[in-house]
């Protein structure tokens, strides 16, 4: 049997529902563009965090949320793997789907809209991780 968190821990979480009644901010959010997202990549570059630089490629280009990249549900290998070395395996955290991401398309170029940007992009990444 689930017990909800209000009946695990009643002296912190209350019973009944607090946010019941309010409305979402639906559409208050903006998506980020590619160009703001190789922005923030370029800006955390140049402030000398390298590691943290894939983040925002990693997010808009293979469309996965910042905490969960962040917090390991994407791994080196993950990327690359044997069984489909032109893939990256992103699994999708809710509903824990696996999904092989192809890193090219049918005829072998790179998948990506911009490709000479993301090129050099993922170039500069690569190699400062290593």
């Amino acid at each position: 049997m689930r017990l909800g968190c209000g009946r695990l821990y009643p002296s912190v979480v209350p019973l009944n529902n607090p946010f019941k009644g309010l409305e979402h901010g639906k559409g208050t959010e903006q998506p980020a563009s590619r160009a703001e997202a190789y922005a923030l990549h370029h800006a955390l570059i140049a402030a000398g965090e390298p590691h943290l630089a894939a983040v925002p490629l990693i997010c808009f280009e293979w469309h996965q949320r910042p905490e969960n990249v962040l917090t390991g549900h994407l791994t080196w290998a993950d990327y690359r793997p044997g069984d489909r070395p032109n893939t990256v395996r992103v699994q999708h955290h809710k509903t824990g789907e696996t999904v092989p991401l192809p890193l090219s398309d049918q005829d072998g170029g790179r998948s990506f809209r911009n490709s000479s940007s993301t090129s050099t992009a993922w170039s500069d990444w690569a190699c400062q991780l290593y």
